[in-house]
């Protein structure tokens, strides 16, 4: 489910230069299709991460596997340090499980993730911001109940059982990035027709804004 269009708001303190290369994202990522969404290497283009000694990347729109791909590529090319990487999202979700690989690389990476002020970051995107191990959030987080797109093409008991193990993928991978189990508990209770946006205390209640916590923030795997 594409979660609400939130209003632009102000990016404070940025310089010039970041803000127009954020601003073109940020357009892409609202007005263009699905089929063109995706995920973006930006580091090469100079000036345009907000720490320059940073390698950093966008993920907007529909994450999906090809989202995954340029993710894994994007690590394994640049042979980037833990710790050296900014992940800038807005995504209104996508694929559950697409999501979850692309959390668990940006974990691996000690990557830091942003949610400006003009994004949103709802539905699987969460998954992402789970997975970094720093989060700024300026922008908009919503979360609802998973949902699988092939439901509707498969036999109700074969349905039941994916469903299943994809939430136990889910749980697997918040007890990986020590996310409280209840965030999960909160995205079952929530339809995916009315997505909860979630508060600033929410936010850090379900750990999704600062820093990580637990073994494996400490020490990020290559």
């Amino acid at each position: 489910m594409k979660a609400r269009h939130i209003p632009p708001g102000p990016i404070a303190a940025r310089p010039l230069r970041v803000l127009c290369a954020l601003a073109v994202w940020a357009l892409a990522s609202l007005w263009t299709p699905e089929a063109f969404a995706g995920a973006g290497i930006i580091d090469e283009r100079d000036g345009a991460c907000l720490n320059p000694k940073r390698a950093c990347l966008s993920i907007y729109g529909y994450i999906s596997k090809a989202d995954l791909q340029v993710v894994r590529d994007f690590f394994a090319n640049g042979n980037r340090s833990p710790g050296q990487v900014e992940v800038y999202l807005n995504s209104p979700g996508g694929e559950v499980n697409a999501a979850i690989q692309i959390g668990h690389a940006l974990r691996s990476a000690g990557a830091a993730a942003f949610v400006f002020a003009d994004a949103q970051c709802a539905s699987s995107c969460v998954f992402l911001l789970a997975g970094a191990t720093h989060r700024t959030v300026e922008g908009a987080v919503a979360i609802h109940r998973p949902t699988m797109f092939d439901a509707n093409l498969n036999p109700i008991a074969e349905t039941n059982l994916e469903y299943g193990a994809l939430v136990r993928d889910i749980l697997a991978f918040f007890n990986f990035t020590s996310t409280p189990e209840r965030l999960l508990e909160a995205m079952m209770a929530t339809p995916p027709e009315d997505a909860k946006y979630l508060t600033a205390r929410e936010l850090a209640e379900f750990g999704l804004a600062g820093e990580a916590i637990g073994q494996e923030a400490e020490n990020p795997r290559r």
